[in-house]
């Protein structure tokens, strides 16, 4: 009876010493979440949680819920904004480790391919921009298992061009790859892109020659290609879909004669038309017809 005793005694304190090393690491994770979003906000960072269910709001910043122990919950995070700070590979492993995070913007925050790695299978994300951090094309190979990205935004001026061979046959609709040092050539390592409906080029080294990537995008609404080498060669060769609406050729070489092509296709709505430093800035939008 007494070796019993002893026997449930052992049983009972190893059960809790359990407890307390789960509950310890779960109180630790919880400090790092909490000292990781406060950092965010601090600097002008932008989050958001699920609001299906109720808990105290946080009410030095109205946009997040606490836990009853006021804590910050990363489980509950689903948009993510951080700018102009340094996010550590651990940080980001926290955030991404939970399943209903979906939009997820890095602004400068030294972002390398190791912090990346973690997004590997984040199939809950729908939305990633990644502006001025430190990836190299290995990121590429991580992205792309992120198989529900509707929205990718990937800019950086030493952006290696061999990236984008990893992008393809990604289902997104919406590619930003503005400010980069890619060109045509490299754009054909994208397709096949049939859903994409939205293409921003600007400040790239695109030249007349893009005409091939864009003809084999199908559903195209929008093209912008500000800043970049197309001229009115571009516009005699390259047949738009019939549903694009907006084309934004500001910063080009491009003349009210090369634009005036432009006028058979119907969803094109309104021409506005201003002189710049480095040529005719042309948007064509939503609107009156031309």
């Amino acid at each position: 009876m007494k070796k019993r005793l002893i026997y449930l005694c052992c049983a009972i304190t190893c059960l809790l010493i359990l407890l307390v090393i789960r509950y310890s690491v779960s109180l630790s994770k919880e400090f790092r979440v909490n000292s990781f979003i406060e950092k965010v906000l601090k600097n002008n960072g932008d989050v958001q949680v699920f609001r299906g269910e109720q808990y105290p709001w946080a009410e030095q910043y109205p946009y997040l819920e606490q836990d009853n122990i006021g804590f910050f919950n990363a489980n509950r995070i689903v948009d993510l904004t951080c700018r102009d700070i340094h996010i550590t590979e651990l940080e980001l492993g926290i955030i991404v480790s939970e399943k209903k995070l979906q939009n997820l913007t890095f602004i400068n925050c030294g972002i390398d391919d190791n912090a990346i790695s973690n997004l590997k299978d984040c199939n809950n994300i729908v939305k990633l921009c990644l502006v001025d951090n430190n990836i190299s094309d290995r990121a590429g190979k991580y992205i792309k298992d992120m198989e529900n990205v509707n929205y990718l935004q990937v800019t950086q001026k030493n952006l290696s061009p061999a990236i984008l061979s990893s992008f393809s046959g990604l289902s997104v609709e919406d590619f930003d790859l503005s400010n980069t040092p890619i060109n045509e050539k490299d754009l054909l390592h994208l397709l096949p892109l049939d859903k994409v409906r939205y293409v921003n080029l600007s400040g790239t080294r695109i030249s007349d020659d893009v005409v091939v990537f864009f003809n084999s995008c199908p559903n195209l609404c929008s093209i912008d290609l500000c800043n970049t080498g197309v001229s009115g060669k571009f516009l005699k060769e390259m047949s738009f879909p019939g549903n694009i609406k907006n084309l934004n050729f500001a910063s080009t070489v491009l003349t009210d004669t090369n634009l005036m092509q432009l006028q058979r296709y119907k969803n094109l709505m309104s021409m506005a038309d201003s002189f710049c430093d480095t040529g005719l800035a042309v948007m064509f939008h939503s609107g009156a017809r031309l």
